[in-house]
């Protein structure tokens, strides 16, 4: 029985630097076929983002990824380099290898610059006036200028494409626990 494995990723319109293909292209979906006996390779491309700092008090953080070195003891410490995002897809590798019995496997890059977009967080975050609208320009943003610092980069040899963005995300729920949204510009 032949199966489909399909990704789709959220498409934006960034030339690459050879100007003959576009990232649009590249990010308009995966088609993987594959049987359930065939093993199969997931390439994962990552690229850190983080903004024009600020001191919002409605955003988490300062807009920069969190470096220092901390001694505490708590849930995904700092720093918060390439090495801190290679670990959590390494777990991702070995989770979908058990789970598929060595059937589906991941590689990945994470581009080793971070890349600083022109805008605060705040920009970039999504509302209900302009909707998800500021979060496809961070996705133009990021691409653009991943594309920029690393001419020449190979980004068609990737099915999958990925922003770690400094800050919190809207995944972490305080209006739940508060009963309002202290940083709603979150994202």
């Amino acid at each position: 029985m032949k199966k489909i494995l399909t990704v789709l990723v959220l498409c934006s319109s960034v030339a690459l630097g050879n100007g003959q293909r576009t990232l649009s292209h590249a990010l308009s979906g995966v088609v993987v076929p594959r049987t359930a006996s065939q093993q199969q390779t997931l390439r994962i491309l990552a690229v850190r983002v983080q903004f024009k700092e600020d001191s919002d008090s409605k955003t988490s953080g300062t807009g920069h990824f969190d470096l220092s070195d901390s001694a505490r003891r708590i849930i995904d410490a700092p720093p918060h380099d390439s090495a801190y995002f290679a670990d959590h897809f390494r777990f991702a590798q070995n989770y979908y290898s058990k789970v598929s019995n060595n059937r589906q496997t991941l590689s990945f890059t994470v581009m080793g610059r971070v890349v600083t977009l022109p805008d605060t967080m705040k920009v970039y975050a999504a509302d209900q006036a302009t909707g998800n609208l500021p979060l496809t320009r961070l996705v133009d943003d990021a691409w653009h200028a991943a594309d920029s610092l690393n001419p020449g980069f190979p980004f068609q040899d990737y099915d999958l494409f990925v922003i770690f963005h400094a800050g919190s995300g809207k995944d972490i729920d305080l209006r739940a626990s508060l009963g309002y949204d202290p940083t709603p510009y979150d994202l």
